[in-house]
């Protein structure tokens, strides 16, 4: 018996199982590896030059704000120099220095701003008092020395009976005088520096500072003064002052590159004040004409240090500089440049024009940049 032919027919397979699976080709595997390798060497060139600009972005900046620091620092003391409160140190007050050791420099209108250069050899003018506490300073640079009196609200609040009488000032005053501190006392024609043998305790209304011969505390065993007589008797139109006295000049840092120091002239202790500070170089502004006469106050010409007399008997001394123009050569910390950077930098050595540049090729690639500004004198110039 034949069976219908239905019966024996099969569906269809209704699934893939009968197709062979296929994978990458060798050709599309190298392609999506190169395609990965460029993809990631972008993603790794964005990466690096990103941190290189921030790399260089950030010693700029910390090259600019080391700079402007140090440019403030010195700006601010500067312009102070010669401030003796009531009076000016231009020559005109009676000086009477009865302090025993008295400061390393005189406290005088001669010494009250002074600059010097040391070409790693010699000094020029004249070598610094202080020249041995400085340490080994950076050569081919100038220094400045820069004196004045810190005011500190100590007007006095009674007028001495004698020379030898205890200066009475305001207990409320920010002075903080020590025992053996310098200080400078003046009215409009009088200036007295000498060292504090003692104050009385605080808490009272009053604070008197003694000047005596005797030994003080703070002298170091030896008698503070040389006299306990003043130059005069003193009055509530009298102030006195701390004596500030500084030198700036560049020597190498903590870190081994040049920096910018400062040396306390009465401590005779050093600070680092700003890394990266390779160069400075100072000039002068010198003012010739006579007090009340025609052009008083202005500067006829800016001079270096070697030509400001500094024996008072020449055109300029250094009670006529009123103003002073300082550059500063700052460095950045690391070599951030891809080929050396030429930079010009003020050179004073003519003294016939008010700076002159010259060009020089760094054997490294550090970045650097020349800051300058000009200070005026406050206390100078003054009718």
């Amino acid at each position: 018996m034949n069976m219908p032919n239905k019966l024996f027919q099969q569906s269809a397979p209704t699934d893939n199982t009968g197709i062979r699976s296929r994978g990458f080709s060798l050709a599309e595997l190298m392609i999506a590896m190169v395609i990965g390798v460029t993809l990631i060497a972008g993603v790794v060139q964005v990466a690096v030059t990103s941190k290189t600009s921030f790399v260089v972005g950030e010693e700029l900046s910390r090259m600019q704000e080391s700079g402007r620091f140090a440019l403030d620092v010195m700006t601010n003391d500067i312009r102070e120099a010669g401030y003796l409160g009531f009076t000016i140190a231009d020559g005109s007050a009676s000086t009477t220095v009865t302090a025993n050791p008295a400061p390393p420099l005189p406290f005088d209108s001669a010494n009250m701003i002074k600059g010097y250069q040391w070409d790693g050899t010699n000094w020029t003018p004249s070598a610094p008092t202080n020249s041995a506490s400085l340490g080994a300073v950076v050569s081919n640079t100038d220094l400045i020395t820069i004196q004045s009196g810190n005011s500190c609200g100590g007007q006095l609040i009674s007028t001495m009976a004698n020379v030898n009488n205890p200066v009475q000032v305001h207990q409320g005053n920010t002075c903080n005088i020590q025992d053996g501190d310098v200080v400078v006392l003046t009215d409009h024609t009088n200036i007295d520096v000498f060292r504090v043998t003692s104050t009385n305790a605080p808490g009272a209304a009053k604070l008197n500072v003694v000047h005596s011969v005797g030994v003080g505390t703070g002298c170091n065993g030896v008698a503070c003064n040389s006299s306990n007589s003043l130059g005069t008797t003193y009055g509530t139109d009298s102030e006195i002052l701390v004596v500030q006295s500084m030198t700036y000049f560049i020597r190498n840092g903590a870190n081994g590159t040049p920096s910018l120091w400062r040396l306390n002239n009465n401590s005779l202790v050093a600070e680092e004040l700003v890394e990266g500070v390779e160069d400075m170089e100072l000039l002068y502004g010198v003012d010739q004409h006579a007090i009340g006469t025609a052009g008083y106050g202005v500067v006829d010409r800016y001079v270096d240090a070697n030509t400001v007399d500094v024996d008072g008997t020449g055109t300029w001394d250094w009670e006529d500089v009123i103003a002073v123009r300082l550059a500063l050569l700052m460095k950045t910390p690391s070599d951030i440049l891809t080929t050396a950077q030429d930079y010009t930098f003020l050179a004073n050595t003519n003294p016939t024009t008010v700076a002159s540049a010259t060009t020089v090729t760094p054997t490294d690639l550090a970045a650097r940049r020349t800051l300058t500004t000009t200070i005026q004198l406050r206390n100078r110039g003054l009718q």
